[in-house]
């Protein structure tokens, strides 16, 4: 299994966007599991809306963080193809509750390596929480969206150094980074200026108001249009 995160510590970069449509795009050629581990549970609502809110907050993320519960009995289909294991509020407690367990993050990255998918992507929370951190922890790609914006670049500085302190933790994550919400202009000077700092992806995402309704409506993007084509190079990208 690869493990994919999706990761920022700047908010309305598209973080939950690029994850949905991401999964969407691989689950065309693979199997994928989806894990939400961002406790406002934008990716649950597009994959689960119709669900009941108590039974996500009974059988989720929070189980599989702070009750040692076993990640294939956390499991939900989906109308898309991909599974999930939901994230709900309550998952802000998750930190409080495993502030005493320091073996916890090795434990449940390698139960999330055991199963049976070709991918697991994983939306990861907008700030430095246990949830965060588990997040990277496991990843195999940590990939960061990135706006035209200063301190969309401060949040990427302040990601190369947590995924620094992972590495030096025995991981091997390979942070990549993606531009985001840009236009085409924008997408090359991001590029210029950020040259020699990180590593790009070769695909971008452009902004288009088409990748927030779809979001927004709980629907994939219209077949055939450039914002999916975007998404389909990132996928093979990572594939």
């Amino acid at each position: 299994m690869k493990i994919i995160i999706l990761s920022s510590l700047k908010g309305g970069v598209g973080k939950t966007a690029i994850s949905i449509h991401l999964a969407l795009e691989l689950r065309k050629r693979h199997n994928v599991v989806f894990l939400d581990l961002d406790p406002q549970a934008s990716a649950t609502d597009f994959l689960l809306r119709d669900t009941d809110i108590d039974q996500l907050d009974r059988r989720g993320a929070l189980q599989l963080l702070t009750e040692a519960a076993d990640p294939r009995e956390l499991i939900w289909e989906t109308g898309f193809g991909i599974d999930c294991i939901p994230s709900t509020l309550h998952l802000h407690r998750a930190g409080i509750e495993m502030a005493g367990d320091p073996g916890a993050m090795l434990r449940i990255a390698k139960e999330v390596r055991c199963l049976e998918y070709d991918y697991a992507i994983v939306d990861s929370p907008p700030g430095l929480s246990y949830e965060f951190r588990q997040a990277i922890n496991m990843a195999d790609i940590v990939l960061s969206p990135m706006t035209y914006d200063r301190w969309a670049v401060q949040g990427v500085g302040m990601l190369i150094d947590e995924v620094a302190k992972a590495r030096k933790s025995g991981g091997s994550q390979r942070l990549l980074v993606v531009p985001s919400i840009v236009s085409g202009s924008e997408d090359e000077k991001l590029r210029q200026d950020m040259d020699g700092e990180v590593e790009f992806s070769r695909a971008s995402i452009l902004r288009k108001g088409v990748v927030k309704t779809a979001l927004g409506r709980g629907r994939p993007l219209p077949s055939g249009s450039d914002s999916e084509e975007q998404f389909h190079r990132l996928s093979k990208e990572l594939s």
